[in-house]
């Protein structure tokens, strides 16, 4: 049995223990977080009898409220000044990082092409054998939020790199559509020109009209993100908590990620909760596009396989606020 390893932190404690089986004998390392540790050899009879003390050990601490730490996952004991923290946990962080674009709203007077990269400025553009988007659940008129031309974005793997996306939804936001046009129109006669359904609406998040640029952005992954617990393991969390500079650390930890950014792609960082931790949500693995505006954060995820065929009628949206 390969060494496994459980720590506890909690009480005013930061310990760890770990047990490893080679044939007939057992070997237990335990000691504070940080130090080497005692290390106790026992020789079984054999080497079944040598697996089952180990499973009887490994059941009595988790009993007494041990996690296993996840390989590859560092502790963050008390002890350490902030610099040294700050250093352990670099290393882990830039192993789990992703690429994504980050959405900069450069503010304009000047109206922008129907076609164009912008926060909208209510002159969207679709097609005239495109029908204006309505709520199919309350048959209310969607609006513009924003619109991308994939010429205009840095290269990100698995997204389009040309084509046009658009985001729509309601005033309230609670009812969402996704356009994309693979090849986009650039003359004025084959597109909508009547913008009178957004005439008085608030086109929020963009409440003046912006134009969009991108940057290439790498960012590492966020407690907000489902995947966090997963990667780093309970125990390795519980001590960034436990620990005296724990504002800093996940402070550092939000900073290293691209914090709430409107992007592309990338990890999330969700207001509350991570709609992907529930079984249903998991299949939505790719997170398409992230908005913040104020204290306030939308999420689109995508499954791989739309993303690859071009498919944006499956999205999850979850919008939360601080």
């Amino acid at each position: 049995m390969a060494k496994r390893r459980f720590e506890f932190v909690g009480g005013g404690s930061s310990k760890f223990w770990e047990v490893e089986v080679a044939g007939k004998q057992l070997t237990i390392t335990f000691g504070k977080l940080g130090a080497t540790g005692q290390t106790q050899v026992k020789k079984l009879g054999d080497a079944a009898g040598a697996k089952r003390e180990a499973d009887k050990l490994i059941a009595q601490k988790l009993k007494k409220g041990y996690a296993e730490a996840k390989a590859g996952a560092a502790t963050v004991p008390r002890t350490k000044t902030k610099a040294q923290a700050l250093a352990e946990i670099a290393p882990l962080l830039a192993k789990h990082t992703l690429p994504y674009i980050e959405l900069v709203a450069k503010p304009t007077k000047k109206p922008l092409p129907l076609w164009a990269s912008k926060g909208c400025d209510g002159r969207p553009y679709l097609p005239k054998d495109v029908k204006w988007p309505i709520a199919a659940r309350n048959k209310r008129t969607l609006l513009p939020v924003l619109q991308i031309d994939f010429a205009d974005v840095p290269a990100l793997p698995g997204f389009p790199k040309t084509g046009l996306l658009s985001l729509w939804w309601t005033e309230d936001h609670q009812d969402t559509k996704i356009f994309y046009f693979p090849k986009i129109l650039r003359d004025e006669s084959k597109l909508h020109a009547d913008f009178s359904q957004v005439d008085g609406a608030s086109l929020y998040p963009y409440l003046k009209p912006v134009k969009l640029a991108f940057a290439k952005r790498t960012g590492s992954v966020p407690y907000g993100d489902y995947r966090f617990k997963d990667i780093f393991g309970k125990a390795w969390c519980d001590a960034l908590w436990d620990s005296p500079h724990e504002s800093v650390l996940w402070t550092h930890i939000w900073k290293r990620s691209g914090g709430a950014n409107s992007r592309l792609g990338g990890y999330a960082s969700p207001q509350q909760n991570d709609p992907r931790e529930a079984k249903a949500g998991r299949k939505y693995e790719t997170q398409l596009l992230q908005l913040q505006n104020d204290n306030f954060t939308h999420n689109f995820f995508i499954t791989p396989a739309a993303l690859k065929r071009r498919d944006f009628s499956d999205v999850l949206d979850y919008s939360a606020c601080d």
